[in-house]
Protein backbone atom coordinates (compact mmCIF):
# COMPACT_ATOMS: atom_id res chain seq x y z
CA UNK A 1 0.00 0.00 0.00
CA UNK A 2 2.62 2.35 0.86
CA UNK A 3 4.55 1.60 -2.71
CA UNK A 4 1.06 3.02 -4.51
CA UNK A 5 0.43 5.90 -2.54
CA UNK A 6 4.30 6.91 -3.10
CA UNK A 7 3.32 6.57 -6.65
CA UNK A 8 0.80 8.87 -6.54
CA UNK A 9 3.00 11.61 -4.52
CA UNK A 10 6.25 11.24 -6.83
CA UNK A 11 8.10 10.23 -3.92
CA UNK A 12 10.59 8.16 -5.67
CA UNK A 13 11.37 11.62 -8.10
CA UNK A 14 13.31 14.30 -7.66
CA UNK A 15 10.38 17.21 -7.73
CA UNK A 16 9.01 19.56 -5.80
CA UNK A 17 5.54 18.72 -5.27
CA UNK A 18 3.24 21.46 -5.59
CA UNK A 19 -0.13 20.42 -5.08
CA UNK A 20 -1.54 16.87 -3.71
CA UNK A 21 -4.27 16.49 -6.52
CA UNK A 22 -4.75 12.77 -5.90
CA UNK A 23 -7.40 11.21 -8.60
CA UNK A 24 -10.98 10.67 -7.22
CA UNK A 25 -10.64 7.21 -8.04
CA UNK A 26 -7.43 6.68 -6.55
CA UNK A 27 -8.62 8.09 -2.91
CA UNK A 28 -11.49 5.73 -2.94
CA UNK A 29 -9.08 3.05 -3.52
CA UNK A 30 -6.94 4.80 -0.74
CA UNK A 31 -9.56 4.63 1.72
CA UNK A 32 -10.47 1.03 1.20
CA UNK A 33 -13.45 1.77 -0.70
CA UNK A 34 -14.01 -1.97 -2.57
CA UNK A 35 -15.69 -0.45 -6.19
CA UNK A 36 -13.92 1.19 -8.77
CA UNK A 37 -15.32 3.46 -11.58
CA UNK A 38 -16.95 1.34 -14.32
CA UNK A 39 -14.44 2.42 -16.90
CA UNK A 40 -10.18 1.57 -16.24
CA UNK A 41 -8.46 4.16 -14.58
CA UNK A 42 -5.46 6.08 -15.88
CA UNK A 43 -3.16 8.39 -13.69
CA UNK A 44 -1.72 11.00 -15.38
CA UNK A 45 1.18 13.35 -13.24
CA UNK A 46 2.65 16.46 -14.38
CA UNK A 47 6.17 18.04 -14.76
CA UNK A 48 6.33 21.65 -14.80
CA UNK A 49 9.20 23.43 -16.71
CA UNK A 50 9.75 27.23 -16.56
CA UNK A 51 6.44 28.03 -14.93
CA UNK A 52 5.78 30.87 -12.41
CA UNK A 53 4.94 29.90 -9.22
CA UNK A 54 3.32 32.23 -6.06
CA UNK A 55 4.74 32.40 -2.43
CA UNK A 56 2.47 29.53 -1.98
CA UNK A 57 3.74 27.08 -4.51
CA UNK A 58 1.04 27.42 -6.63
CA UNK A 59 1.48 28.29 -10.75
CA UNK A 60 0.80 31.86 -11.73
CA UNK A 61 -0.59 30.79 -14.70
CA UNK A 62 -4.17 29.11 -15.24
CA UNK A 63 -2.02 25.61 -16.24
CA UNK A 64 -5.09 23.47 -13.74
CA UNK A 65 -7.34 24.61 -16.06
CA UNK A 66 -5.46 23.97 -19.14
CA UNK A 67 -4.47 20.66 -18.16
CA UNK A 68 -8.19 20.06 -17.36
CA UNK A 69 -8.94 20.86 -20.89
CA UNK A 70 -6.76 18.64 -22.10
CA UNK A 71 -8.07 16.24 -20.30
CA UNK A 72 -11.29 16.06 -21.55
CA UNK A 73 -10.43 16.66 -25.31
CA UNK A 74 -8.11 13.69 -24.84
CA UNK A 75 -11.12 11.61 -23.62
CA UNK A 76 -13.02 12.51 -26.02
CA UNK A 77 -10.57 11.69 -28.82
CA UNK A 78 -9.77 8.15 -26.63
CA UNK A 79 -13.95 7.59 -26.75
CA UNK A 80 -14.33 8.20 -31.07
CA UNK A 81 -11.86 5.73 -30.76
CA UNK A 82 -14.26 3.62 -28.51
CA UNK A 83 -11.81 3.24 -26.04
CA UNK A 84 -13.49 4.10 -23.03
CA UNK A 85 -10.74 4.46 -19.77
CA UNK A 86 -11.24 7.36 -17.27
CA UNK A 87 -7.92 9.56 -17.75
CA UNK A 88 -7.31 11.72 -13.83
CA UNK A 89 -4.84 13.97 -12.92
CA UNK A 90 -2.57 13.09 -10.47
CA UNK A 91 -0.33 15.29 -9.43
CA UNK A 92 1.18 18.81 -11.01
CA UNK A 93 4.89 18.81 -9.63
CA UNK A 94 7.68 21.81 -10.31
CA UNK A 95 11.07 19.67 -12.46
CA UNK A 96 14.18 19.40 -10.31
CA UNK A 97 16.95 22.08 -10.86
CA UNK A 98 18.91 19.57 -12.97
CA UNK A 99 16.63 18.50 -14.95
CA UNK A 100 15.44 22.23 -15.77
CA UNK A 101 19.26 23.18 -16.72
CA UNK A 102 19.03 21.34 -19.34
CA UNK A 103 15.90 21.89 -20.89
CA UNK A 104 17.13 25.43 -20.85
CA UNK A 105 20.01 24.53 -22.67
CA UNK A 106 18.17 22.56 -24.81
CA UNK A 107 15.48 25.58 -25.46
CA UNK A 108 17.97 27.99 -26.27
CA UNK A 109 18.36 26.39 -29.63
CA UNK A 110 15.45 26.22 -30.47
CA UNK A 111 12.71 23.62 -31.20
CA UNK A 112 15.62 21.38 -32.10
CA UNK A 113 15.74 18.52 -29.72
CA UNK A 114 14.96 14.82 -30.60
CA UNK A 115 12.16 13.84 -28.94
CA UNK A 116 13.27 10.75 -27.85
CA UNK A 117 16.06 12.10 -26.05
CA UNK A 118 13.32 14.02 -24.01
CA UNK A 119 11.61 10.94 -23.84
CA UNK A 120 15.00 8.90 -22.46
CA UNK A 121 15.15 12.02 -19.65
CA UNK A 122 12.43 11.66 -18.71
CA UNK A 123 11.87 8.14 -18.45
CA UNK A 124 15.77 8.33 -16.19
CA UNK A 125 13.32 10.67 -13.49
CA UNK A 126 10.62 8.00 -13.46
CA UNK A 127 10.28 5.44 -10.43
CA UNK A 128 8.89 2.32 -10.64
CA UNK A 129 5.95 3.28 -8.67
CA UNK A 130 5.36 6.33 -11.04
CA UNK A 131 1.31 6.97 -12.06
CA UNK A 132 0.68 5.67 -15.44
CA UNK A 133 1.51 8.47 -17.88
CA UNK A 134 4.04 10.94 -16.68
CA UNK A 135 3.80 14.35 -19.13
CA UNK A 136 6.36 17.18 -19.21
CA UNK A 137 4.84 20.53 -19.82
CA UNK A 138 7.00 23.48 -21.44
CA UNK A 139 6.15 26.35 -22.09
CA UNK A 140 7.90 26.56 -25.56
CA UNK A 141 8.30 23.38 -28.02
CA UNK A 142 11.40 21.35 -27.40
CA UNK A 143 11.23 19.18 -30.64
CA UNK A 144 9.50 19.79 -34.46
CA UNK A 145 6.48 17.81 -32.62
CA UNK A 146 5.33 21.97 -31.26
CA UNK A 147 1.66 20.13 -29.39
CA UNK A 148 3.89 17.09 -28.35
CA UNK A 149 5.12 13.38 -28.12
CA UNK A 150 4.68 10.36 -26.57
CA UNK A 151 6.58 7.08 -26.12
CA UNK A 152 5.47 4.16 -27.82
CA UNK A 153 5.80 1.98 -25.11
CA UNK A 154 2.64 -0.24 -23.57
CA UNK A 155 0.48 2.08 -21.19
CA UNK A 156 0.09 0.32 -17.79
CA UNK A 157 3.47 -2.12 -18.45
CA UNK A 158 5.12 0.75 -16.80
CA UNK A 159 5.05 4.20 -16.64
CA UNK A 160 4.61 6.09 -20.09
CA UNK A 161 6.75 9.32 -20.68
CA UNK A 162 5.52 11.65 -22.99
CA UNK A 163 5.75 15.88 -23.10
CA UNK A 164 3.48 18.55 -24.31
CA UNK A 165 3.81 21.95 -25.24
CA UNK A 166 1.51 24.72 -23.22
CA UNK A 167 -0.18 26.99 -25.31
CA UNK A 168 -3.74 28.87 -24.29
CA UNK A 169 -4.93 28.99 -28.35
CA UNK A 170 -4.61 25.82 -29.33
CA UNK A 171 -5.69 23.98 -25.77
CA UNK A 172 -8.14 22.07 -28.02
CA UNK A 173 -5.66 20.63 -30.59
CA UNK A 174 -3.39 20.36 -27.90
CA UNK A 175 -5.78 17.76 -26.15
CA UNK A 176 -6.43 15.95 -29.20
CA UNK A 177 -3.17 15.45 -29.93
CA UNK A 178 -2.37 13.90 -26.59
CA UNK A 179 -5.24 11.77 -26.73
CA UNK A 180 -3.87 10.61 -29.76
CA UNK A 181 -0.58 10.07 -27.99
CA UNK A 182 -2.19 8.17 -25.76
CA UNK A 183 -3.42 5.72 -28.29
CA UNK A 184 -0.68 5.40 -29.78
CA UNK A 185 0.47 3.80 -26.35
CA UNK A 186 -2.20 1.39 -26.43
CA UNK A 187 -0.57 -0.83 -29.14
CA UNK A 188 -3.60 -1.38 -30.67
CA UNK A 189 -3.39 -2.27 -33.99
CA UNK A 190 -6.58 -3.49 -35.24
CA UNK A 191 -9.76 -1.46 -34.20
CA UNK A 192 -12.47 -3.16 -35.17
CA UNK A 193 -10.87 -6.31 -33.53
CA UNK A 194 -10.55 -4.31 -30.55
CA UNK A 195 -14.66 -2.89 -30.83
CA UNK A 196 -15.64 -6.88 -31.36
CA UNK A 197 -13.83 -7.61 -27.59
CA UNK A 198 -16.50 -7.93 -24.79
CA UNK A 199 -16.34 -4.75 -22.28
CA UNK A 200 -14.72 -7.23 -19.41
CA UNK A 201 -12.03 -8.25 -21.72
CA UNK A 202 -11.49 -4.05 -22.16
CA UNK A 203 -11.19 -3.35 -18.59
CA UNK A 204 -8.81 -6.15 -18.40
CA UNK A 205 -6.68 -4.58 -20.92
CA UNK A 206 -5.90 -1.83 -18.57
CA UNK A 207 -5.65 -4.09 -15.27
CA UNK A 208 -2.11 -3.48 -14.57
CA UNK A 209 -2.93 0.18 -14.24
CA UNK A 210 -1.99 1.47 -10.90
CA UNK A 211 -5.38 1.44 -9.60
CA UNK A 212 -6.42 -1.39 -10.83
CA UNK A 213 -3.41 -3.33 -9.81
CA UNK A 214 -3.69 -1.90 -6.54
CA UNK A 215 -6.83 -2.81 -6.10
CA UNK A 216 -6.06 -6.97 -7.14
CA UNK A 217 -3.34 -6.69 -4.68
CA UNK A 218 -5.25 -5.62 -1.78
CA UNK A 219 -8.84 -6.30 -1.42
Amino acid sequence: MRSFLSSLLFASLSFVLLQDNISEASKKVRNGACSLPDQPVVTIGYLLYDFGFTTKGEPTTDIEEWLGIVRKRATRMLQYHRVNIKLENSNVTQLGREMSSKLGNWTSGGPTVNPYTVLRHIKDLMGRDSPDIVCLVTQVPLTVYTYGFGSYEQLCGNAVPMFLTYNKTDVNDTGDHFGLIIINSLNIFNFYTWDQLSEVKKYEYFSNCSVQRFKQEWF
